[in-house]
């Protein structure tokens, strides 16, 4: 399984940092940190991001995401 950036995701999709952190209720500065690999997310936290993702990308008609698909190192 191909690994997606969660930086990249999110951007693809049309989402600012503030929109994925209002869906999945967690704070802006937590995704940015994620996202530049100053910290990796709890579990309950990556759910959250793609439990708000998921529902994008279903109503999108895309592959759904999973926790194992999303890479949450920062892009290189």
């Amino acid at each position: 399984m191909e690994k997606i950036s969660l930086k990249h995701l999110r951007a693809s999709l049309g989402l600012t940092q503030k929109q994925l952190a209002e869906a999945a209720r967690i704070s802006e500065k937590a995704v940015l940190d994620i996202e530049t690999g100053k910290s990796r997310p709890r579990l309950i936290t990556a759910y959250a991001i793609v439990g708000a993702l998921n529902v994008r990308l279903k109503e999108a008609g895309r592959e759904e995401v999973t926790i194992e698909s999303l890479d949450w190192s920062p892009l290189g």
